[in-house]
């Protein structure tokens, strides 16, 4: 079996296993802020200045894709480096007062019993888990339509 990382959030370094910071690109966050979500993108080359710069205290959401533009349009969709599910399980009854790592142990044995991998990567949100499957080459721009 793959071993499965189970990490905590924030963790600056998780999406540079995915994004290449001496591609090209840009990556967008998103910023919940008091009135209202702000989008903001950046060049993948400063992910890491910029992440370490983050304020974790206001709710922030990363795009997983890269695009070819400063925008998260579609028709600027780049490539994609994973694949991966939001499970927000704080809402289901038997799985709720599981512990992250009971959580992780649960998902991987799911993915047995339905016949796929296990993920490279899960973070636990603090309302469920990100599952993440690292994928060995990105999907290409012209792939994604």
């Amino acid at each position: 079996m793959n071993s499965v990382v189970q990490l905590e959030l924030p963790n600056i370094s998780e999406p540079l296993t995915y994004h290449d910071v001496e591609r090209g690109g840009f990556f967008a966050l998103l910023f919940q802020r008091p009135d209202g979500k702000k989008q903001q993108s950046y060049r993948v080359a400063e992910m890491p200045q910029v992440l370490c710069s983050l304020d974790y205290t206001i709710d922030t959401w990363m795009s997983q894709a890269e695009f070819i533009k400063a925008n998260r349009r579609i028709v600027n969709l780049d490539k994609v480096g994973l694949l991966f599910v939001d499970l927000d399980v704080h809402t289901l009854p038997n799985l709720r007062d599981k512990s992250p790592e009971g959580l992780t142990w649960a998902l991987i044995e799911f993915c047995r019993q339905e016949g796929l991998p296990p993920p490279s990567l899960v973070l636990f949100s603090g309302r469920g888990l990100y599952a993440k499957w690292i994928l060995t080459t990105p999907v290409p721009r012209q792939a994604l339509p």
